[in-house]
């Protein structure tokens, strides 16, 4: 029993030796400050001239790609297109001899088409001309543009009634032409007119345009009708 004892107290003494304690200067109290020349200070971000060069440039070609975009879209002036469209016949009567005779009332559509971002003024009223071979008159209309402006984007559509007379034909050839086209049964015409309107774009670009009307078509007199408009 005495040496089990002793065998155990020696266990317990080697469970319970004290390790040796580290040097003083080992270990530093918490609150201890490192000197400020010992702290490893992390560099600052300093925004370089490069960078802000870059953003300059960039805002430029920004303001600049924009402005392109308002001088090709926007501020771009064309002359609107000046058309006519769906014609018809009223009142027609005619007789190729002895003398060549044609009375007819013409009503179509007159048509301004504005295709600019801006507004199209007019001030005087139109005359729409029937021409005869061309050069020869054969009757005209006043046409007259209600708020004599028409808006930006925008079609604006005009009514046209032309009387046409015979009788204004003082030409010997085509009065002799007119006799050969009523014994065919088609007679055709010429319609011209044209327009001075100012294009106002943003209250800063002030443009004047010079529309014009040309088209041409052929009177059915059988069938009291119209075919073949072409407009240019």
């Amino acid at each position: 029993m005495e040496g089990v004892f002793i065998s155990s107290k020696r266990a317990m003494d080697g469970e319970h030796h004290t390790q040796p304690l580290a040097p003083a200067g080992a270990w530093q109290r918490s609150d201890y400050l490192e000197p400020a020349s010992h702290k490893s200070l992390r560099p600052r971000e300093v925004s370089s001239p490069s960078k802000c060069f870059f953003y300059f440039v960039l805002l430029v070609v920004v303001v600049a790609a924009i402005l392109l975009v308002f001088a090709v879209v926007v501020w771009r002036v064309e002359t609107p297109e000046f058309r006519l469209s769906n014609p018809s016949v009223r009142v027609l009567r005619y007789t190729a001899s002895p003398e060549p005779s044609l009375n007819a009332t013409l009503t179509a559509n007159a048509t301004i088409r504005n295709t600019n971002f801006g507004h199209c003024s007019f001030k005087n009223r139109t005359v729409v001309s029937a021409l005869y071979l061309g050069q020869y008159n054969f009757g005209h209309d006043w046409m007259a543009i209600e708020h004599e402006r028409v808006r930006a984007r925008y079609i604006e559509t005009f009514n046209v009634s032309i009387e046409l007379r015979s009788s204004l034909l003082k030409s010997a050839q085509a009065k002799r032409k007119l006799s050969s086209d009523l014994k065919c049964g088609i007679v055709s015409l010429t319609i011209q007119a044209q327009r001075v309107g100012r294009i106002r774009v943003t209250n800063i670009l002030n443009k004047k345009r010079t529309l014009l009307m040309n088209c041409t078509m052929d009177l059915i007199l059988t069938s009291h009708g119209v075919q073949n408009l072409i407009c240019n």
